[in-house]
C-alpha cells in the first residue's frame, strides 16, 4: 500500500545490501506474509511459483536438534504438528510469522529485539499465540 525502500551498502555505487535492508510498513509486510501463506497466490494470480514457496520455507537440516530450522531466507518452527510455521526475520526484531495451520500472519515492526535469544523467544511467543487460536 505504501512505497518501500532498500538500504544500500554503497550510496556511491547504489549497491543494495544483500542480507537485509527492505524497509516497509507493517501492512505491506503482512501482505508479503499473506502471499506466502497462500502459496504465492494473490487473489487468484500466481505471483510467486508454488514450488518456490515450498522450497524456500523447507527445513534443510542446517540447525540439527533445535526448535527452529532455516530455509532460504525463511526460518521455520515446528509448532503445530502436521502444519508449517515459518518466519522472515529482520535486523532489530522485525518479523513476518506465517502459521499455515491457523491461516495466520503476524507482523512485528521494531527498533530493537526487546528479548534475549530473540529468534527462539519471539518465534516461541508467536507459536504459542497461534496454538491458542481455535
Amino acid at each position: 500500500e505504501f512505497d518501500g525502500s532498500w538500504s544500500l551498502d554503497s550510496e556511491a555505487s547504489g549497491f543494495e545490501k544483500m542480507e537485509s535492508g527492505i524497509n516497509a510498513r507493517a501492512i505491506d509486510f503482512a501482505k508479503f506474509g499473506r502471499l506466502f501463506l497462500n502459496d504465492g497466490n494473490w487473489d487468484g494470480t500466481q505471483v510467486v511459483p508454488t514450488e518456490w514457496v515450498a522450497e524456500s520455507t523447507r527445513d534443510y537440516g542446517l540447525i540439527p536438534e533445535d526448535s527452529i530450522y532455516y530455509g532460504y531466507m525463511w526460518w521455520g518452527r515446528n509448532c503445530i504438528p502436521g502444519t508449517k510455521d515459518y518466519f522472515a526475520m529482520g535486523n532489530f526484531g522485525q518479523f513476518i510469522y506465517v502459521s499455515t495451520g491457523k491461516n495466520l500472519v503476524i507482523v512485528r515492526n521494531a527498533e530493537s529485539y526487546g528479548l534475549d535469544d530473540e529468534v527462539d523467544a519471539w518465534s516461541g511467543i508467536f507459536c504459542e499465540f497461534s496454538k491458542s487460536l481455535p
